[in-house]
């Protein structure tokens, strides 16, 4: 009877233990299989749906007419919370969660906190030196592991900047050609995890960070409508959608392009009046009107500032003002903003949220403007 009662107690507990076995983790990495989910969910969620295949060709527009009414809408100045205080020269800017970075003449790269603006520190120097700047620009990286990259528009030298906010060198992508040579502040953007598209002249060339290869060109943007007119404008690219958008200075027209260039939509304004004699004369450019100024990149969007006005207007008048026009990747206007505030340095956050620019006119240069949705 005991042998019996010992024997079901025995059988009890094996029942038991293998009902434990089969609820348990396999493995000591089954326990994080939940969050990892949802990580795995998050990443998807935050990439966008793939494009419709872009419609190639030239389209005449009439702005009134695609944007309709525009919305005005009003900035608020931001009072810098420390005893900071700069001008902003020359400048450009990368936003990376929750730091803004801002490349100045006089910095050469200042460092904040997004959204409190408190300045954190400044990167690098200027100077002759090696591993110094002269022409200090800041572009956004494609790569995780940098936060930002560096150049000079004259020396070609790219930094990366990584989570400490140390810079590390990565590549020249061109050597010394005189003044002939540099790179746009507004036409050097990522192109994917670890390549960069700029503009040498009236080209826009692609090249790899990670070796020594040079550059290649992907597209001439020279335009026979345009005559002599100097291709100066301003550069976007979205390696997620596989787009890049530039837009001219001096005449309304922008271009939507793949990132190969291989297809290529243009939209005309029919909008220019340039006058090729003002190229001979000393700051004989800023005679004409300033159409484009900035192609501004996010997930969904891409924003394109314009001025509309004759440079010296602006400052003699005092006429703080410019447009900002949204389109989506594929080239198709949704809605034009007028804002209160004049800058040739915006940037739009990656939800399309908030757009932050710096005014010259303020003793405290930044504004923050919230995009309705």
């Amino acid at each position: 009877m005991h042998k019996i009662f010992f024997s079901l107690l025995l059988l009890a507990w094996l029942l038991m233990a293998c009902s434990g076995k089969k609820n348990a983790p396999t493995n000591p990495e089954a326990a994080s299989t939940p969050s990892d989910t949802t990580a795995l969910a998050q990443t998807v969620a935050d990439s966008p749906a793939p494009l419709p295949p872009l419609e190639t060709g030239e389209f005449t527009l009439d702005d009134e007419k695609v944007f309709g009414k525009d919305i005005e809408l009003t900035g608020t100045n931001i009072v810098e919370p420390d005893t900071f205080i700069f001008k902003p020269t020359g400048p450009r800017m990368v936003l990376n969660d929750n730091l803004l970075i801002l490349s100045s003449w006089n910095g050469p790269f200042y460092v904040f906190t997004q959204p409190g603006f408190k300045y954190v520190k400044t990167i690098g120097r200027m100077g002759n030196g090696p591993d110094e700047f002269n022409s200090p620009v800041v572009f956004p990286s494609d790569d995780p592991q940098y936060v930002c990259y560096l150049t000079d528009q004259y020396l070609g030298k790219v930094y990366g900047v990584d989570k400490d906010l140390n810079m590390h060198f990565l590549k020249r992508l061109f050597d010394d050609g005189g003044v002939s040579t540099y790179l746009d502040r507004e036409t050097t953007c990522p192109s994917g995890r670890d390549t960069v598209t700029y503009q040498l002249k009236s080209t826009l060339y692609r090249a790899s960070l990670s070796d020594s290869t040079p550059g290649h060109k992907i597209h001439s943007l020279q335009m026979k409508s345009l005559g002599n007119m100097p291709f100066i404008g301003a550069l976007g690219t979205n390696a997620e959608r596989n787009r890049m958008v530039f837009a001219y200075k001096y005449a309304k027209i922008v271009k939507f392009m793949d990132l190969e260039a291989k297809q290529v939509r243009i939209l005309n304004f029919q909008k220019s009046g340039f006058d090729e004699g003002t190229m001979h004369k000393v700051d004989g450019l800023d005679a004409n009107m300033t159409h484009y100024m900035q192609v501004l990149p996010t997930r969904d969007y891409v924003f394109l500032t314009y001025s509309g006005q004759v440079p010296y207007d602006v400052g003699k008048d005092k006429n703080y003002f410019m447009w900002v026009e949204q389109y989506d990747w594929n080239g198709n206007p949704i809605r034009r903003f007028k804002i209160k505030d004049f800058s040739i340095n915006a940037i739009v956050s990656r939800d399309a949220s908030r757009l932050i620019l710096t005014a010259y006119y303020h003793d405290d240069p930044f504004v923050v403007y919230d995009l309705p949705e």
